[in-house]
């Protein structure tokens, strides 16, 4: 775990997936761009591929005392995903999580680049051709996906955090991962029902340009992860309009 500035007395704790943790921005992630506008403390538990049972069992194992909670969940879960232990043909590096997706950029190496560009184009027509004929599973259910986000609330609270924003899923690309939008609204509305004392943040009200995503129009780029990040802060600071979130009950 990292912490942005060791000397801030406000604490934000962030939990989620390749997002969270800032795939292909580094420190330009939204959270240590809020922790940075805050003068806070950025507490960690963001990790690629994540779910949040992951995040629940790393607070479990190492609980901080936190003032703020970003809790960025419901798209690893999500997502559907051919059962790739059925077909034994498959490379193996691309049963891997996350690695039958489109590749979100490409090397600036000329012959790296048209390599993956061409592995890139095979593997998430290849995913969507296994998920029409064989089905899709997702990481986590639903019901499971709430119950592990409800403990964590909980356990947040027990330990003294004050604020507890949930994130919504910001926009997944159709065309890449179909059916994906569909099942991370439904997870979300599961969420909603049985999560209380949080206050969920419209992130894709943010992030809504194509220029704000990277090429798997899934990832936000810079750009993308700036707007959730001044979004977020508004939010925190109280200078937002109402509608820039929305409490149990509301839609994506």
């Amino acid at each position: 775990m990292t912490s942005v500035d060791a000397a801030a007395t406000t604490r934000i704790a962030l939990f989620g997936d390749s997002i969270a943790a800032g795939l292909g921005v580094k420190e330009h992630r939204y959270g240590a761009l809020v922790a940075q506008s805050l003068q806070a403390t950025l507490v960690d538990f963001a990790s690629t591929a994540a779910t949040v049972k992951d995040s629940l069992a790393a607070f479990e194992a190492d609980p901080r005392t936190v003032d703020i909670a970003l809790i960025a969940h419901g798209i690893t879960e999500a997502i559907l995903r051919p059962e790739v232990s059925r077909f034994s043909r498959l490379p193996r590096r691309w049963r891997r999580p996350g690695w039958m997706d489109p590749r979100p950029y490409y090397s600036t190496r000329l012959h790296r680049r048209v390599s993956e560009r061409i592995e890139s184009s095979l593997r998430w027509r290849i995913k969507n051709l296994l998920i029409r004929r064989g089905g899709a599973i997702q990481f986590v259910s639903p019901d499971d996906y709430a119950d592990a986000l409800d403990v964590l609330v909980r356990l947040l609270g027990r330990h003294g955090c004050g604020q507890i924003f949930i994130l919504e899923p910001t926009h997944i690309s159709e065309r890449f991962f179909p059916g994906s939008n569909e099942a991370m609204l439904h997870y979300a509305t599961v969420a909603r029902a049985r999560v209380s004392g949080v206050t969920w943040i419209r992130t894709r009200s943010a992030v809504r340009e194509e220029a704000h995503y990277f090429l798997d129009d899934f990832h936000p780029n810079r750009e993308g992860h700036q707007a959730m990040a001044s979004l977020i802060t508004k939010i925190i600071l109280g200078q937002s309009e109402v509608n820039q979130s929305f409490s149990n009950g509301g839609g994506l």
